[in-house]
């Protein structure tokens, strides 16, 4: 049985069955890989050594950076907040219903919502909602 990726010169050869089963996140990477290749004669995947280890750089981001509302719908938000039974206003302002921030965390995202049951404000939509 033949090694499922080998280098062989400059070089490196992928065997076509270990791409095709990959799954998730490391089946972009196959398509990558894929994309990138031509096949050799025993129907595996060849590129070049170096263009293999850019491929392996790419970083996939599942969780980008949260985009801020706007100054507007915060301070509408914080409106809403201040007006709430479960709010505490000591220092910055707390919601005792949010487990993960101090209150403030949830105000400044653009795509949080209110933690209660029936939420009191969502999202901030915008054309590219949730990009």
């Amino acid at each position: 049985m033949k090694p499922p990726i080998r280098r062989v010169g400059d070089n490196v050869i992928v065997c076509k069955a270990q791409l095709s089963a990959q799954q998730g996140r490391r089946q972009s990477f196959a398509q990558s890989v894929i994309a990138a290749a031509t096949l050799n004669e025993d129907g595996d995947y060849v590129l070049p050594h170096d263009k293999m280890l850019a491929l392996m750089r790419v970083k996939v981001t599942t969780n980008p950076k949260p985009k801020r509302a706007q100054d507007a719908t915060i301070a509408a938000r914080e409106a809403i907040c201040k007006g709430c039974s479960f709010w505490e206003p000591a220092g910055f302002g707390k919601c005792t219903k949010c487990i993960t921030c101090s209150g403030r965390g949830l105000l400044v995202r653009a795509f949080s919502k209110c933690p209660l049951p029936s939420p009191k404000w969502g999202p901030e939509l915008t054309g590219a909602e949730g990009v």
